[in-house]
């Protein structure tokens, strides 16, 4: 770069190659999460917000994203009537216990039922502050 001192055209050529790292890095993860047959969502640490849902929601639950970006526990209304209970139970005890890991039947808008495999877990900072709900 014409006009640049050698010492921050290196600092400035670093940072260049530093954000190119991180394009192809996020692009990656974009790829993966777009990509895998399972559902993956992300969840703000209040429990209140969902923040993403993969794709793969849309096509196991035949429900639109939409739905649970504008009401993160819409996905209950589809649990069968007979799991119902036990899921509410063990998403009440997932805020202490930080663990959830249930199987349970979804009932589609078609009326397939279909199981489900559900687990999520928290992510924390370096300093235990949590930042998200996954799963």
């Amino acid at each position: 770069m014409k006009g640049v001192p050698k010492n921050q055209l290196s600092a400035h050529q670093e940072l260049e190659r530093e954000n190119r790292l991180l394009r192809a890095e996020v692009d990656r993860l974009r790829y993966i999460t777009q990509h895998i047959t399972e559902v993956f969502w992300l969840r703000s640490a209040d429990n209140r917000r969902m923040l993403y849902i993969s794709p793969s929601y849309e096509k196991l639950w035949q429900q639109s994203s939409d739905s649970l970006m504008d009401d993160p526990n819409a996905f209950l209304e589809s649990v069968h009537e007979e799991d119902r209970e036990a899921v509410l139970q063990a998403f009440s005890d997932y805020t202490e216990s930080e663990l959830f890991d249930e199987e349970f039947r979804i009932r589609r808008p078609d009326g397939t039922i279909r199981w489900i495999w559900s687990r999520s877990s928290p992510i924390k900072d370096a300093s235990d502050k949590l930042l998200y709900h996954t799963g």
